[in-house]
């Protein structure tokens, strides 16, 4: 019995490392954007690392970048459900291929006080703090540590980027 026992809960854990892997990749389907939407997610990159070499720290939502690489209101209309986790790799994954189309990371921050950042840099929680997840430091390999992202991202001075910044960014895609 403790032998079975023991078998049964290697092959449970497997099954659910499988199933969790499976669900990401139809993830991942689901929420890559067209080759428009690469445009519009390089657009949004450069724009944001614009602001933040001004001193602006603004970026946008997992949700929200979601939405808009797709051209859409919510993300609720590309996954038909409200909920994202934060840091959700799938995400993480789409901003690391917008960078990479967008030419690399780009040196961003005001005086003094840079990063190398990547379109994930500006990836973050939509509720004030407006932070980036524990998660976010753990998963991925980042050529910047959190003090140094705060630096150039202050607490209190983080916030979203408008939709009337969303609007026009979109608009200079159909020039």
């Amino acid at each position: 019995m403790r032998k079975q026992y023991h078998e049964v809960t290697q092959k449970g854990s497997y099954l659910k490392v499988l199933r969790k892997q499976g669900e990401e990749s139809a993830d991942l389907v689901r929420l890559m954007p067209d080759e428009q939407g690469v445009d519009r997610g390089v657009r949004l990159f450069s724009y944001l690392a614009q602001e933040a070499s001004r001193g602006k720290a603004v970026g946008i939502s997992y949700g929200g970048f979601i939405a808009y690489l797709h051209a859409v209101g919510d993300f609720h209309e590309v996954m038909g459900r409200h909920y994202l986790p934060g840091d959700n790799g799938p995400v993480i994954r789409i901003a690391m291929s917008i960078t990479a189309k967008a030419g690399g990371r780009k040196i961003v921050g005001p005086a003094g006080r840079t990063i190398e950042a990547g379109m994930d840099t500006f990836i973050w929680q939509k509720k004030r703090p407006f932070r980036r997840p524990e998660v976010a430091w753990k998963k991925q390999k980042l050529p910047y540590s959190p003090e140094q992202w705060r630096s150039v991202f202050p607490d209190g001075r983080r916030g979203m980027i408008t939709a009337e910044e969303i609007r026009q960014l979109s608009s200079k895609g159909n020039d």
